[in-house]
């Protein structure tokens, strides 16, 4: 399923482009910023290799502030190129220029050296991010990453699904989409965090390879307003991805308990 994700996609062609060293660099850079889009993330993605396909001479930060400038597909742009800035002047892009696969043996070490680097909590949904995105990386390379120890991204898609799946159901009689956005905050986005490891400790599958699947899900489930025949059937004919019929009934069951406002 994984090599299914337009984001994956990205990330090898990218990798065909420019090769190994600016791939890993580009990768965790464009992952450090990838929120608040104005545009689904699987398109920002797409968007974003075409750009940084063509070779350029000009420092990374520029190029990125073009790039954000010109594509306008994402907010707070100057929050964005100060994080670009002080990442690419680091001692780890340093690292990763030099031996850009060292980390793909135990990504929790990118991990704990991003959040140093950027002075923010270890589970932060966007140095998690960057760490799957990394893993992306590493297996479009031919390595297997070891993704051991690392949480899922709190995201809005694993709020949403959490509260549709019912792993969480703390938000009862309220707007579902409100719901699953309060659930990202920092005040509550540990309950969704618990509540996701709690389901890969017991499938034994690593939090960042459960989110490829559960990423690409809710955004079909979203487009197809839960309706799990519909959201089955366009995962195979969008992604080429099969599942269940009665997988997707479990995991959007209780989508019809809350308000949903569009």
């Amino acid at each position: 399923m994984l090599t299914r994700d337009p984001q994956y996609t990205a990330v090898k062609n990218l990798l065909g482009a420019l090769g190994s060293s600016w791939t890993a660099l580009l990768v965790v850079s464009n992952a450090l910023i990838s929120y608040q889009l104005s545009i689904p993330g699987e398109e920002y993605w797409t968007v974003f290799s075409r750009y940084f396909s063509k070779p350029s001479i000009e420092p990374l930060p520029t190029r990125f502030e073009k790039f954000l400038v010109e594509t306008h597909c994402t907010r707070n742009l100057d929050q964005k190129i100060k994080r670009i800035r002080v990442f690419t002047s680091s001692k780890l892009a340093e690292k990763l220029v030099a031996n850009p696969l060292q980390y793909c043996s135990r990504v929790k070490d990118l991990v704990d050296e991003l959040s140093r680097t950027l002075g923010v909590d270890r589970d932060s949904k966007t140095i998690v991010f960057a760490a799957k995105m990394y893993g992306y990386y590493c297996i479009a390379s031919g390595l297997t990453p070891d993704f051991t120890g690392i949480s899922i991204p709190v995201d809005y898609r694993n709020a949403l699904l959490a509260l549709t799946s019912c792993i969480v159901s703390n938000c009862n009689n309220v707007d579902l989409h409100k719901c699953a956005k309060e659930l990202t905050s920092s005040s509550y986005s540990r309950v969704v965090r618990n509540a996701w490891n709690n389901v890969c400790t017991i499938t034994q599958i690593p939090c960042l390879l459960l989110d490829v699947f559960t990423w690409l899900f809710t955004g079909i489930a979203v487009e197809n307003s839960f309706n799990p025949e519909k959201t089955v059937e366009t995962l195979l004919t969008k992604h080429g991805v099969s599942i269940p019929l009665e997988t997707a009934r479990i995991l959007l069951e209780c989508a019809g308990r809350y308000v949903q406002h569009h």
